[in-house]
């Protein structure tokens, strides 16, 4: 089989996880990344109960183009 075939029970069943930060390094680290997400939402415009097709296709464009860039930076 090319490509596997789940339930949507079996997948309804997978729990997020979750670490609470352990020192200073783990805190810098989370607030950085909370940080950034908070930073590309204001840049795109993101509210998810009023975005329409539009503006989830620019985000995805947005997206997709910042994480061309290391790959461009590093090929060239």
């Amino acid at each position: 089989m090319a490509h596997p075939v789940y339930k949507l029970q079996d997948i309804e069943s997978i729990k997020p996880t979750y670490r609470a930060p352990d020192g200073l390094i783990d805190t810098i680290a989370k607030f950085t990344v909370v940080g950034c997400r908070f930073v590309v939402d204001k840049i795109t415009f993101y509210n998810a109960e009023t975005m329409k097709e539009k503006g989830w296709l620019n985000r995805c464009i947005f997206l997709e183009t910042v994480a061309a860039v290391p790959g461009m930076v590093a090929g060239m």
